[in-house]
């Protein structure tokens, strides 16, 4: 990033699942002492879990997730038409981390098939804003995550 003269007015731009999240998260918080960046979640489980309340880790030969920072994204797009693309075990991983109890899980398993094809069908969901409002979108279940915190811009 300092060859391609990044400064701390750069906003790096997290494309993919959580791996890559995590990754370009890390970055961002470290760099400069933290620049802004962007997530735009590829994968069900990163669209619900990883791209939403500021916490990034990468592995190391010591154990998993043993490098990392928290850094909440400035922004989260979330375009469904990547969904399109997942495989069944990718979408039941999402899943795996949406439900939260026994009824809800019911639930699901139930209308699984017009659960999914109802999220491909919206062509695009977004928060519409900064994750400053993330609390209100995601909702309660996601509160304890998304608190905000102080930046120096």
């Amino acid at each position: 990033m300092l060859s391609e003269k990044c400064t701390h007015d750069t906003v790096v731009i997290a494309l993919g699942g959580g791996v890559i999240g995590d990754m370009i998260g890390c970055v961002a918080a470290t760099f400069m002492r933290a620049v802004r960046f962007i997530q735009v979640p590829t994968t069900l489980l990163a669209i619900v879990d990883s791209s939403i309340g500021g916490k990034m880790a990468i592995d190391s030969p010591h154990g998993k997730n043993f490098i990392g920072a928290f850094w909440q994204p400035k922004w989260i797009f979330i375009d469904m038409k990547f969904l399109e693309t997942l495989r069944e075990r990718g979408f039941v991983n999402g899943m795996a981390k949406v439900v939260k109890d026994e009824a809800e899980f019911a639930r699901l398993e139930q209308n699984a098939e017009l659960i999914l094809e109802t999220v491909k069908a919206r062509e695009c969901w977004s928060n519409g804003g900064s994750t400053e409002n993330c609390a209100g979108y995601y909702g309660r279940r996601r509160r304890r995550g998304c608190h905000q915190q102080k930046r120096r811009r």
